[in-house]
């Protein structure tokens, strides 16, 4: 990293940064900064993925699409057609 980034200084409970520690560690990583880094991006991916915010237009436009009457797809007919490769339980 370069000295122009941005920083995050973090106090922690010794017993947590043990624990954190541990685990960097057991997962390979290059230091325990890494490793939390690591940890919080993925943390953050999935908390962004699940809480999509779009813009108001965009909104409106997705709305407006699926308030619209269906197109038929007569490919996509044909291939429920065709027997399925798999079995329903």
């Amino acid at each position: 990293m370069s000295e122009d980034q941005p920083r995050i200084d973090l106090k922690i409970d010794p017993a947590l940064e043990w624990r954190l520690r541990q685990a960097a560690v057991i997962a390979g990583a290059s230091s325990l900064s890494q490793f939390i880094l690591d940890a919080a991006a993925t943390r953050a991916d999935d908390l962004l993925e699940q809480n999509v915010v779009l813009p108001a237009a965009t909104f409106d436009e997705l709305k407006a699409s699926l308030d619209e009457t269906p197109v038929a797809n007569e490919n996509l007919a044909k291939l429920g057609d065709k027997p399925r490769p798999y079995r329903w339980r």
